[in-house]
């Protein structure tokens, strides 16, 4: 069964993390950086600038895999940032999706068809971030504390 598994994620990686299709992921994700800051551009613009990092969930997460697809096509590799990368975009992919299945009636109330879209991005970024945490080596501590750290004080704040 996990050689099955492991050729799935091998069929998966060399399809979508290489040439074309990887320059169409990093161009969606560049649109989608763009489109979250219009979505949070409300709650920016009552946020310090020094805590915006915090509010910017998922435009963050989709600009760390732009960033790591341009590093993959120039046959480059930072295991810190396709750590951080991969687990922002399981983390907020997952969450929103989540999020708008539980309050699904309050979702569908204000714009349906764009939360039913949301939904859907959002899946791909959990899939973009499953995708690039295939390509992680064994995950060394100095690189992985920072990363927790940084989403336990996501989290807090």
């Amino acid at each position: 069964m996990l050689g099955k598994t492991r050729q799935s994620v091998e069929f998966l990686r060399e399809r979508f993390l290489k040439g074309r299709l990887l320059v169409l992921l990093v161009l969606i994700n560049i649109a989608g950086i763009f489109y979250g800051l219009y979505y949070y551009s409300y709650q920016l613009s009552i946020t310090s600038p020094l805590l915006w990092a915090f509010v910017l969930d998922s435009p963050i997460a989709v600009l760390l895999f732009a960033v790591s697809g341009i590093l993959i096509l120039m046959r480059k590799s930072n295991q810190g940032l396709f750590l951080l990368a991969s687990v922002y975009l399981i983390k907020y992919g997952f969450w929103t999706m989540l999020v708008i299945a539980i309050y699904w009636p309050q979702f569908a109330a204000f714009q349906p068809e764009i939360n039913v879209l949301n939904f859907f991005l959002h899946l791909g970024m959990v899939m973009e971030g499953l995708l690039l945490a295939s390509m992680l080596n064994p995950i060394k501590l100095k690189i992985f504390l920072p990363v927790v750290a940084w989403f336990l004080l996501n989290d807090f704040l």
